[in-house]
């Protein structure tokens, strides 16, 4: 969805307006904004990304594995 932007269906149901947040959320769109709160918070500590599902990581998993 996030590398479709103009996709409305698939697999014969409508996308939601979640799932795109949450594709969008997936690939990192919202990145920045989560380093200024926590930054603006806890300014002394460091930001870590704790994504459950990084789109780089699989992305870059799923290239290893063709042969």
């Amino acid at each position: 969805m996030y590398r479709l932007p103009g996709l409305r269906t698939l697999d014969g149901f409508n996308i939601t307006s979640e799932e795109i947040v949450k594709a969008e959320n997936l690939y990192g769109m919202d990145l920045d904004d989560r380093k200024n709160i926590f930054n603006e918070i806890l300014p002394e500590e460091e930001f870590i990304d704790r994504r459950i599902n990084i789109a780089e990581v699989k992305n870059n998993i799923s290239k290893k594995k063709q042969y």
